[in-house]
């Protein structure tokens, strides 16, 4: 069936697989290989970034779904996507020198990351909650594991026999294990109850504590103060507070210090992404330098050259910006701002019903509690610690608005638009 609004297919039968791919087990290892495989090739093959691993995600899970999942794709809204991207690079290129082969190579790659995430959506649509749920439950568990491996220092060597700094594989940093970890304990705690909730959200600070690292931190907090109970959020205050009074705080306050003086390279990354969206207003009015095109120019950046000194030569984010509203304002200008303003917005408002569910002041709709975790908790993705377009978590971004959206195409034809409205406003 083909129209101005959507493609669909099918490819081929096989009547085992299809029962296969509604299993926990299946649902488990596919969202496992999203959200790891894009880090696991940056940590194992020593890249600094994780385009290639999301290509690799993106091939596999195609694969696995295209020979039973059928295929719907929004033809108009996808046209008007590479539409706006092509009339906006052209654009800028008139204003900036830019690189045309860049541009080119990632617009391929976010199709084929675009073509991949409805495979994924169209198939979490057909998944029975009840698999979903378990799959994810196993993933936390997983997640668990990992950083207790990190805190033991038992993480495996990559391929020229290094360990990082900071491992915690797959992950080649603990600010990349957060992006992930947050919105499995999200979705974790809005659907847990009484101390089964209490018992993930000790095991989210613990971790968070142990790891010493901000960024899971301020993940944590996001997910205790939209599923804990006001009595709760005290005594975890509580809890904070005394530990931070038998705790060596440099740390944190180091990361803390966004002053003119400070020398701690993670503060450095954040002011030099807010130097990053000053200069590149300025070079194009307001305009943005186009798709992928941070840094492909010398960029004005007083934190830049500090952290050239500290590193003796060596750049650090200078491509993702080192949070994602960073790259997208850069990016994009005035466009970016408003994508970011929409985003906040959205995910405020989910964030409300996700805190009403977990508080049983409303009745959860269980099949929307997955897809609104992963879009409120890319928040901190957004607004603290970013890792540029191509990332498991960017993929289940994409992926959890386009589970709502084919999901808003089933409730239009078997309810009133009025109730769907109601839904999905």
């Amino acid at each position: 069936m083909m129209n101005a609004i959507t493609i669909e297919s099918s490819v081929g039968t096989a009547t085992g697989y299809q029962r296969f791919i509604r299993t926990p087990l299946f649902a488990a290892l596919l969202l496992g290989i999203i959200l790891a495989t894009p880090s696991a090739a940056s940590y194992l093959f020593l890249t600094s970034s994780q385009a290639v691993g999301t290509a690799v995600m993106a091939a596999v899970a195609s694969l696995l779904l295209a020979p039973v999942v059928r295929f719907r794709i929004r033809v108009f809204a996808m046209v008007i996507l590479v539409a706006a991207i092509f009339g906006h690079f052209f654009v800028a290129r008139y204003m900036i020198p830019a690189s045309t082969g860049r541009f080119a190579s990632s617009l391929v790659l976010l199709l084929g990351v675009i073509l991949a995430a409805h495979f994924v959506a169209q198939w979490l649509v057909e998944l029975p909650d009840t698999v979903l749920q378990r799959a994810l439950h196993w993933l936390r568990i997983g997640m668990v594991l990992v950083a207790i491996l990190s805190i033991l220092h038992l993480e495996p060597r990559r391929f020229d026999l290094s360990v990082p700094e900071k491992a915690i594989f797959p992950f080649t940093e603990h600010s990349h294990f957060a992006l992930v970890f947050t919105p499995l304990l999200l979705d974790g705690c809005v659907r847990a109850r009484g101390w089964r909730r209490s018992v993930w959200l000790v095991v989210g600070l613990l971790i968070a504590l142990l790891l010493q690292n901000l960024t899971v931190l301020i993940g944590f907090a996001l997910v205790a103060l939209i599923t804990a109970p006001l009595w709760q959020i005290v005594i975890l205050t509580i809890v904070i507070a005394g530990a931070a009074l038998s705790m060596d705080l440099t740390y944190y306050l180091s990361r803390l210090d966004l002053s003119a003086d400070t020398t701690n390279l993670s503060a450095l990354v954040y002011i030099q992404g807010y130097e990053f969206m000053i200069d590149s207003f300025d070079l194009t009015s307001g305009w943005g330098m186009g798709f992928q095109q941070l840094s492909v120019i010398p960029m004005k950046s007083l934190a830049s050259n500090v952290i050239y000194a500290i590193t003796r030569g060596d750049s650090l984010n200078v491509y993702d910006g080192g949070f994602g509203v960073s790259k997208i304002v850069s990016e994009f200008g005035v466009f970016g701002i408003g994508m970011t303003l929409y985003f906040a917005v959205l995910a405020s408002r989910l964030a409300l019903r996700l805190r009403k569910a977990a508080l049983g002041k409303a009745a959860p709709n269980l099949s929307m509690i997955a897809p609104y975790s992963f879009i409120v908790g890319f928040a901190v993705e957004m607004f603290v610690r970013g890792v540029g377009y191509f990332s498991g978590t960017v993929f289940m971004l994409v992926v959890a608005y386009l589970f709502l959206e084919f999901r808003r195409d089933r409730t239009r034809l078997s309810a009133p638009v009025t109730q769907d409205r109601e839904q999905f406003a």
